[in-house]
């Protein structure tokens, strides 16, 4: 099983918004290129102080999640990340799926802010800046040109929890400027769903939200 995605992941000064479309594809470990999709899973998992999500190859992100869940232990993430892909590679071969997992995680300690962190193919652990967007996009893609403008409405729209005047207009705020990009990508790329989940998280407060995106 192999895992594409679209993430997009938002760093405002005091909240942090992590989504992700639904589509995995599924594939024969003896026929790698004859894919069966199936968008019915949610990609974002909970541990106790966030959420992380990832691309590449399922089990990797999955195992790695796992890890986490259980150590909290986010500075020696990076190099379990890559003691995970070598371990995959053993059990079934080379795979650039596995070669290329990412993983992008929050985290919110007691009060502090919440924070998101990125251990890209460097394998070093990063740590997104205020108004910083990070997009994760399946291999060999690149981002519509229908989906430039709702790209460019999404940094533009970055705006704090603390500027809302209720947890709903926040999240509904998040989910219009992010609705037209997965709709716009979806019709480019048929590994990437229209539907998507995402998760917001403040000082105060956290959820998940589905959103089916018609």
């Amino acid at each position: 099983l192999y895992l594409m995605t679209l993430i997009v992941a938002i760093q405002a000064k005091d909240s942090i918004i992590l989504s992700a479309d639904k589509r995995f594809i599924y594939t024969d470990n003896q026929d790698i290129d004859t894919p069966l999709f199936h968008s019915d899973e949610c990609k974002l998992h909970l541990w106790e102080k966030g959420a992380m999500t990832g691309s590449g190859e399922f089990l990797v992100i999955q195992e790695t999640n796992q890890w986490l869940h259980k150590t909290q232990n986010i500075l020696s993430l990076p190099k379990k990340l890559n003691d995970i892909k070598k371990k995959r590679i053993i059990e079934i071969g080379q795979h650039e799926q596995i070669i290329n997992s990412k993983i992008i995680f929050s985290i919110k300690d007691k009060d502090d802010t919440p924070q998101l962190y990125a251990v890209g193919l460097d394998n070093k652990l990063d740590k997104l800046n205020p108004t910083d967007v990070s997009i994760l996009l399946p291999l060999k893609y690149d981002f519509s040109s229908e989906s430039v403008l709702g790209l460019q409405n999404l940094y533009s729209g970055i705006q704090d929890y603390n500027r809302f005047a209720n947890n709903q207009s926040w999240i509904s705020h998040y989910l219009n400027l992010l609705s037209n990009i997965y709709k716009k990508q979806s019709l480019s790329c048929e590994s990437i769903s229209a539907d998507f989940h995402v998760f917001f998280q403040s000082g105060s407060y956290s959820t998940i939200v589905h959103m089916i995106n018609d």
